[in-house]
């Protein structure tokens, strides 16, 4: 059950990642998730995203919500999360 819930929150993570994705900023390359951005030169370069900057991009994506008592308390997406996501490799982003 565990399991089951922790791939539903991933999937649901990826959703709304997905759905933020707009204009594109997070793309898909043979070596994962990735932005691109220039260089000093204003050439394009591409960017891996990595766990802690995509925890980022998540917490703009979605609202991170625990109980505490009766009360929901916003904070930041467990790192795992993230990690989990881009372990995924998820074909749904545009590719680079």
């Amino acid at each position: 059950e565990h399991n089951e819930h922790w791939h539903l929150v991933v999937e649901k993570t990826t959703k709304a990642l997905l759905l933020a994705n707009d204009p594109p900023r997070v793309f898909r390359t043979p070596h994962g998730l990735a932005t691109i951005g220039r260089d000093t030169a204003g050439r394009f370069e591409v960017h891996p995203v990595e766990a802690n900057g995509l925890t980022i991009r998540i917490s703009s994506a979605a609202n991170w919500v625990v109980r505490s008592g009766e009360r929901l308390v916003l904070k930041s997406p467990p790192l795992r999360i993230a990690e989990a996501l881009l372990s995924k490799r998820d074909a749904r982003f545009p590719r680079a």
